[in-house]
């Protein structure tokens, strides 16, 4: 769902259009006036909109001048250019140059007509330091507005949900810690998940959404067979032929012999083998019945 975009004041632009629930946007000044930018977050209150996030107050944006018709511009190759020749999208080559297509970048520039402004700011997924900025296409090239001259600093942001799950599936995409995920994963970046030892699987590839949440799918990984128990043949190993790693068997005595206290559990471990402690079994005493009686 997409959030609403309200009716700003006079003067104020924002780059809200297509916002969906959790992303963030701005308001800005257009040419001619003087403001603050705000940053607005799609949310949901009593209904889907935009509200404005904390330590901000809606744009006020103050007349400072009354535009002109523009006229006279040059191009690039010196010739004098008509207003229609440098109206909407005049600018956009000049993308690049102007540093606009940075990491963690967002900005609503392209298409914009001669003389109207734009802001920079980061991208969903990234935190801002310090404060947008706003550009106006002037000429043939995107320029910083007074007082707006640094682009601003976006630092990705940390996933912290929907990281690899499943039965012997290992990965580094992060780790808990006191009932919290910490991760250095950020958004764009990507973590493997495999299959761990006592397993065999196709290790699978996740990345960091700018949501905050990984996407990928685990890897299926299949439990590895344990090596035959060896053990003496007082001892009762069938049970345990054919176990998977993290299965259990329970050993007992042989025909012939006899259990003294109780069976034992042996585990099948990572490494391939068993891990127990042997019963104790003591040999059965034969009795004299059915032997030949008599002498000589």
């Amino acid at each position: 769902l997409l959030c609403p975009v309200p009716t700003f004041a006079a003067g104020v632009s924002s780059n809200c259009a297509g916002r969906t629930l959790g992303t963030n946007c701005w308001t800005y000044c257009d040419m001619g006036y003087d403001g603050t930018p705000s940053k607005y977050m799609c949310s949901y209150g009593t209904e889907l909109g935009l509200a404005l996030d904390s330590g901000f107050t809606a744009s006020t944006c103050t007349a400072v001048r009354r535009l002109g018709a523009p006229t006279g511009y040059k191009r690039r190759d010196n010739r004098t250019a008509s207003v229609r020749e440098l109206a909407a999208g005049s600018c956009d080559a000049s993308e690049q140059a102007a540093g606009l297509t940075g990491t963690g970048l967002s900005h609503d520039c392209l298409g914009k007509d001669l003389d109207q402004t734009c802001i920079v700011a980061c991208a969903d997924g990234y935190t801002i330091s310090g404060d947008p900025t706003v550009y106006m296409c002037k000429t043939d090239t995107f320029t910083a507005t007074a007082g707006g001259s640094k682009l601003p600093t976006c630092k990705p942001d940390p996933c912290t949900m929907g990281q690899p799950t499943g039965v012997g599936v290992q990965h580094g995409c992060g780790y808990k810690s006191g009932g919290f995920f910490v991760t250095s994963i950020t958004t764009g970046s990507t973590c493997a998940a495999t299959c761990g030892a006592g397993y065999s699987g196709t290790a699978k590839t996740f990345t960091c959404q700018p949501s905050g949440v990984f996407s990928g799918t685990s890897p299926t990984c299949q439990a590895l067979q344990c090596t035959a128990l060896a053990m003496d043949a007082k001892f009762a190993t069938a049970p345990c032929a054919g176990k998977t790693t993290g299965q259990s068997c329970i050993v007992g005595c042989a025909d012939g012999w006899s259990l003294i206290g109780d069976p034992a559990t042996y585990s099948c471990g990572t490494a391939g083998g068993f891990a127990g402690t042997a019963p104790t079994c003591h040999p059965n005493v034969c009795s004299s019945d059915g032997l030949p009686s008599g002498g000589g």
